[in-house]
């Protein structure tokens, strides 16, 4: 048996130990880099090799875990083989969402392009899952993010509408505009506001109760949830002195 047959069936038993682990994949990703790492360079190129090759074969049991760890591990040339797959292969929407949103977390610029207008068509046909994709693109292009974004939130947010609706939404824009630039926060919301005031007020809101749960206080420091309150806030006075502790 050659070293890249031994990978193979290695990843193989690999999964088939997680199977009943039922973490969202978790454990799996967690596993296959902790084995990774103790592979020669050799091997690890053959590892990264075949979980490339199980996200072209789309393999259901493997595929998503397969990106998942190519992500978190990025090894060279990774970005620009996970978009000619997205080039070369028909997908299902889940697939093709899970390889953009990849790229994305990578910040690979070079389809940035290709990437906003998939975006821009889901946003339009309002495509499940797209929200989270108009999140990430402000790892490769924070101007038309916050374009599209602000559009979204200024005709999508209505006091009629249920704020639980888009309060799911809201930690993963968090999450990726601060990777990014904390700023981001507040621009978002002054163009939204610029929209329809009515939305900026409700977004303010969504992020202003995201960032002062409790833990979120623990985690970030009172003082840093107070500097992104004000840049969320800007200049207005009303912002609350107390945390819910």
């Amino acid at each position: 048996m050659t070293k890249r047959e031994e990978i193979a069936d290695e990843l193989l038993r690999l999964a088939a130990d997680y199977r009943r682990v039922y973490d969202g994949g978790y454990a799996e990703v967690r596993g296959i880099r902790e084995w990774a790492r103790t592979l020669d360079p050799e091997s690890r190129q053959f590892l990264w090799d075949r979980l490339l090759e199980t996200v072209a074969e789309q393999d259901p049991t493997i595929w998503g875990i397969a990106v998942a760890v190519l992500v978190e591990e990025h090894p060279d040339g990774v970005a620009e083989r996970l978009d000619d797959l997205l080039n070369q292969h028909d997908g299902t929407e889940k697939w093709r969402d899970e390889i953009v949103f990849s790229l994305l977390c990578l910040g690979y610029r070079r389809g940035a392009a290709k990437y906003m207008a998939y975006i821009k068509q889901g946003l339009l046909t309002r495509r499940d899952g797209v929200l989270r994709l108009l999140a990430a693109s402000c790892r490769i292009d924070s101007e038309e993010c916050l374009t599209l974004s602000s559009d979204y939130f200024g005709h999508a947010l209505r006091p009629e509408v249920p704020e639980d609706e888009y309060r799911s939404i809201i930690p993963t824009f968090v999450s990726h505009f601060m990777a990014v630039d904390e700023g981001l926060l507040g621009e978002l919301v002054e163009r939204t506001n610029a929209i329809n005031i009515g939305a900026g007020k409700l977004l303010a809101a969504l992020l202003d109760e995201y960032f002062t749960r409790p833990w979120n206080v623990r985690e970030l420091g009172e003082a840093k949830v107070a500097a992104l309150r004000e840049k969320i806030h800007g200049c207005q006075s009303d912002l609350k002195s107390a945390y819910p502790h």
